[in-house]
């Protein structure tokens, strides 16, 4: 379906993305158009509608490729040796850097939970759900046999809390109102708290919840 789109350079690819990106993460999905797109990615009308026909199109593509990049910042090394929670440790400095990298991918992903998107959202976001969903709990099955999850929590039970909590911050980066909120629970009497500080105590509150102590005796 994207084969003209796909023949371009990948960089040049890239520029077209992030610059519907950018459109769509300001204006929101309804407000945004070909029109700004196109300027910001410094091409006519007519090519972009070339590689996709409709802005729908463009926006699931652009949406796709924002998955992929997250699940790249994520980084679920499925052969780590590493902790469970030194992975967490990891893939929370990995989310933070690709942030900084590219705000706008962050932004657009953050949208589509608005209720505006309802339809949208119902068509694309399952595959790179399932994906995540998946690689948690084969990590979550290991994190157990090596007796770091107790053994009384199900895989899929441990995977959602940790998938919850990295969501949260997540959109602690996009988002101000969710940022407040981990400093309301999470922050010291004495300021606000640093990124680094705010992923040591969501691996702090992960290891609390899910290590083995948990289990009866």
């Amino acid at each position: 379906m994207y084969e003209t789109f796909n023949k371009l350079p990948t960089k040049r690819q890239d520029e077209i993305l992030y610059a519907a990106a950018e459109v769509f993460a300001e204006y929101g999905y309804w407000r945004a158009n070909i029109n700004s797109i196109c300027e910001r990615a410094n091409m006519s009308n007519g090519a972009l509608y070339r590689y996709f026909k409709s802005k729908e199109k463009l926006y699931t593509y652009v949406f796709q490729h924002v998955v992929k990049t997250m699940q790249a910042a994520y980084a679920l090394h499925e052969k780590s040796d590493c902790s469970i929670y030194e992975l967490i440790r990891q893939m929370l400095n990995s989310v933070a850097a690709s942030f900084q990298r590219h705000p706008a991918y962050f932004l657009l992903y953050a949208d589509i939970w608005s209720t505006s998107m309802n339809d949208l959202a119902d068509k694309i976001t399952i595959e790179g759900e399932t994906v995540i969903e998946n690689a948690w709990i084969n990590l979550a099955e290991k994190a157990i046999a090596r007796g770091e999850i107790a053994r009384s929590i199900p895989p899929k039970q441990a995977a959602y809390l940790i998938d919850s909590e990295t969501l949260l911050f997540f959109f602690s980066l996009a988002s101000t109102y969710h940022r407040k909120r981990f400093e309301v629970f999470l922050c010291d009497a004495d300021g606000n708290l640093s990124v680094d500080t705010l992923i040591n105590r969501i691996v702090d509150n992960l290891r609390t919840c899910l290590s083995p102590k948990a289990d009866p005796e």
